[in-house]
């Protein structure tokens, strides 16, 4: 998933376009063939007596059936209620519903430093939207090129909507380039783990200063300091004195632990 809504959406698009058919026909036919194909391999896997086989096969019509809950998402959006992100209403949609293409993505493997611009576009694959009777094409997906040295592997800050808030966090003067170091470990380190993971951890088992975005955790150097009466005030202002997060490394018992994180949780 959704490799098979993907194939399904190839044979509408060739029952359509092509052959001329209507609307559904394509991944009606995709879906017999696949039904075919499980009945007719359980069948033969029993009949030579394959139990890897037939276990696999049983697995995967399992798996199938419970993916055919997604079913309830095209149902819906065909009624046209008041929320209907990406309105899923045929395969087509379907399939960028389920690869969330709605969000956007984002590198992984390979990518570009925030300060990278590109120097050109590289055109994919087609995207297609139902029109009044066959599917059209809309738009083309893309991505961006860039010079050679301006692309990393496994980018960590590469969003150049972000790039002051980059350049604050690695200590970057405007128009400085990040190393490769100061994006793979200064960033992961000051952000991902100290900001993004372990203030969190801290807030639910020390304390959190209060509700505002950049709010810190309450260590001991907070806790009576003198602060502004709407800090003071704020009803999340929640200082625990670190004592959830000491009885959680002293009693290490499950079922303590989960009280604590409970109590923690409710602060």
């Amino acid at each position: 998933m959704p490799g098979l809504p993907s194939l399904a959406g190839d044979f509408e698009v060739f029952f359509v376009n092509t052959l001329g058919l209507p609307f559904g026909s394509g991944a009606t036919v995709f879906g017999l063939l696949c039904i075919a194909a499980l009945i007719f391999g359980i069948r033969y896997s029993q009949l030579k007596n394959k139990p890897v086989l037939n276990t696999f096969l049983l697995a995967t019509t399992f798996i199938l059936i419970g993916y055919c809950s997604y079913a309830t998402v095209v149902i819906r959006s065909n009624f046209n209620t008041p929320i209907n992100e990406d309105a899923p209403k045929d395969i087509m949609s379907f399939v960028r519903y389920l690869k969330r293409e709605q969000y956007g993505s984002r590198p992984l493997l390979t990518g570009p430093y925030f300060t990278a611009r590109p120097v050109g576009v590289k055109y994919g694959a087609p995207v297609y939207t139902k029109g009044k009777d066959k599917y059209e094409i809309t738009e083309r997906k893309f991505t961006y090129e860039y010079e050679p040295g301006e692309e990393t592997l496994l980018p960590r800050a590469w969003n150049s909507e972000h790039a002051e808030t980059y350049r604050n966090i690695m200590g970057l003067a405007e128009g400085q380039k990040p190393t490769f170091f100061q994006d793979k470990f200064v960033f992961m380190l000051n952000q991902q783990i100290g900001a993004m993971y372990m203030r969190y951890f801290m807030w639910n088992f020390a304390g959190r200063e209060s509700d505002d975005q950049g709010a810190d955790w309450l260590g001991p150097r907070k806790w009576f300091e003198k602060v502004p009466a709407a800090i003071a005030q704020n009803k999340a202002r929640n200082n625990f004195f670190m004592i959830p997060f000491l009885c959680y490394r002293r009693y290490p018992h499950r079922t303590y632990r989960s009280r604590v994180d409970g109590l923690a949780g409710l602060g």
